[in-house]
């Protein structure tokens, strides 16, 4: 029977408690990193946000509107003109 002679630091290093604390120590680091601004972090946050929820949907549904109205105006008795015509009657009066 051989063990290890490890030091008390040690066995506790492969806790679950001393993982978490390393995990909080690396993550405040991480948080707190060099030549990063104060607000920096919260900047690319909003930008990120408005890409992501108005940029990016506003040219996705602008490309539609605009991809619609250029084959309505240049194809206006083509068959997808008609099926859209055909479409809005259902639904309106």
């Amino acid at each position: 029977m051989t063990e290890s002679k490890q030091s008390a630091p040690e066995r506790a290093a492969g806790t679950p408690v001393a993982k978490s604390k390393n995990v909080a120590v690396a993550s405040q680091q991480r948080a707190g990193g060099e030549g990063e601004a104060e607000g920096e972090g919260e900047n690319e946050s909003r930008l990120g946000w408005f890409m992501g929820w108005i940029v990016g949907p506003g040219l996705v549904l602008g490309a539609i509107f605009t991809g619609g109205v250029l084959v309505g105006a240049h194809y206006h008795d083509g068959w997808i003109a008609r099926a859209i015509m055909w479409i809005f009657g259902l639904f309106s009066g």
